[in-house]
């Protein structure tokens, strides 16, 4: 497994930091808004909540490094890919690596399902940089170039041509449960036979990193800047970046080929409530509750054999 999440570029740093209990969101000052281009009358609002989780590293924010030789692409290509196919590109292949099958194994059928966010880099580049003159350019293959490079249909498909994977290369896309009903597909796949090896990977970057929201009543995001998902003082959730990827492989083989198995997936289930649920984006007490229990019937285990459950981040609100 490979990921990059805000304070942490492997599973080990981010393990330490849910152990101690670490925030990663960043609070930011009225100068930083101004240096980012923000307006004074957005970012001084009442309600405006001025935080975020962001990517560190190389660069002036973190995602904007990227060794596009390595991956075989020009560095034209490279500038009008939207970064979150980038992050997700080099994820995949440092989760194959990790695994130990980086190296290209003809032998081997390898997969890929996987997911990005909205294409906020493109949004802000028609609007602030020269990537609406170059889709106008009238050159067919600049014009291309900018469609691949931004679209997230293409997303598993990139990484399926530029890591030589020959099993199916799918775009899962159901909003936030993305990822995980993109593990939930891969282990179909794997069970039918349809790859030997499967790559699930997800990628997220709310861009300018420089960010906020403002608070409504009623919303998932918090009015205090902080998550604090199953606390007594939760009140929504923040935004922030980050990509992971994991491979798959059925236990069987992976026991009999030697590979370090860090965990098993037992069962999945993928349920939808429907119009049974008071708006679009509220839960849905009876679809989470079928999810669950259709994933322990797959799994055939006892409900109260469960010592963890890892929930999505919003809270109450």
């Amino acid at each position: 497994m490979a990921l990059r999440f805000p304070g942490a570029d492997t599973p080990e740093q981010y393990w330490r930091d849910i152990r101690a209990g670490v925030s990663h969101v960043r609070r930011f000052t009225a100068a930083e808004f101004a240096a980012a281009g923000i307006p004074e009358a957005e970012y001084g609002a009442e309600g405006f909540v001025g935080a975020a989780a962001l990517l560190d590293g190389d660069g002036h924010d973190g995602i904007d490094g990227f060794d596009a030789g390595f991956f075989g692409m020009s560095g034209r290509e490279a500038a009008l890919t939207d970064p979150q196919q980038r992050l997700f590109l080099e994820c995949c292949f440092h989760a194959l690596e990790d695994g130990g099958y980086a190296g290209h194994d003809e032998s081997l059928r390898t997969g890929v399902y996987g997911s990005a966010g909205y294409r906020l880099y493109s949004l802000h580049s028609y609007l602030a940089e020269n990537l609406a003159t170059e889709a106008r350019s009238g050159d067919w293959m600049t014009v291309k170039q900018v469609q691949v490079g931004n679209y997230p249909d293409f997303t598993a498909n990139r990484a399926a041509f530029r890591l030589g994977l020959t099993g199916p290369a799918i775009n899962v896309a159901t909003a936030c449960s993305s990822s995980l009903v993109s593990v939930h597909l891969a282990c179909q796949a794997l069970r039918a036979g349809d790859a030997d090896l499967m790559l699930v990977g997800s990628a997220a970057l709310h861009l300018p990193q420089v960010t906020g929201h403002r608070h409504v009543k009623g919303s998932t995001l918090s009015r205090t800047g902080a998550v604090r998902a199953f606390d007594a003082g939760a009140d929504g959730t923040v935004g922030g970046n980050g990509v992971a990827a994991v491979l798959l492989k059925p236990l069987d083989r992976a026991l009999a080929d030697g590979d370090t198995v860090h965990a098993v997936i037992l069962g999945s289930s993928v349920t939808n409530d429907g119009a049974a649920k008071t708006g679009f984006a509220a839960p849905g007490v009876a679809g989470q509750r079928d999810a669950v229990l259709g994933a322990l019937r797959c799994a055939g285990v006892p409900a109260d054999s469960v010592g963890l459950v890892v929930g999505h981040g919003a809270a109450p609100v």
